[in-house]
């Protein structure tokens, strides 16, 4: 059998083209190992690709599993934060995300929209272009 990174990353290369190939992909590697971070990641991706309301809520279980195998993740953390329906817990994943590593181009670019696109009463989010501005520049 193939390595689950293997897997992981071949299902990552499929997920654009073929979905279906690269969700069977995750789901063999999870049912191997359950507490697989990345497959939990790449396969939520793909759940909440899908679109609608269900999607999102099944994408934001496997990312609360992966969370709890893997709570400094900056990938993870991104990801939560990018299906989080709060903007301020949104705000505050990416912080986390970019505390553990700064330079995490997914969550400086993601946070630098969520400041551009949030109004100014959001807390923790200044919902202004020059936020955004500064984000960008360092991704």
């Amino acid at each position: 059998p193939e390595h689950a990174a293997a897997q992981c990353e071949r299902a990552l290369l499929l997920s654009s083209t073929e979905p279906a190939a690269a969700a069977r992909l995750f789901q063999q590697v999870l049912e191997r190992t359950p507490g697989n971070a990345r497959a939990l990641v790449g396969y939520a991706s793909l759940v909440g690709g899908r679109g609608g309301e269900a999607g999102r809520r099944e994408a934001e279980s496997l990312l609360r599993r992966a969370m709890s195998v893997a709570p400094s993740d900056p990938d993870v953390l991104c990801h939560l934060a990018a299906v989080a329906q709060d903007p301020a817990r949104a705000a505050q994943l990416y912080r986390q995300a970019l505390h553990v590593n700064p330079a995490h181009v997914p969550s400086l670019s993601d946070f630098a929209r969520l400041h551009r696109e949030t109004a100014d009463n959001v807390p923790g989010v200044s919902g202004n272009v020059t936020a955004a501005i500064a984000l960008y520049r360092r991704a």
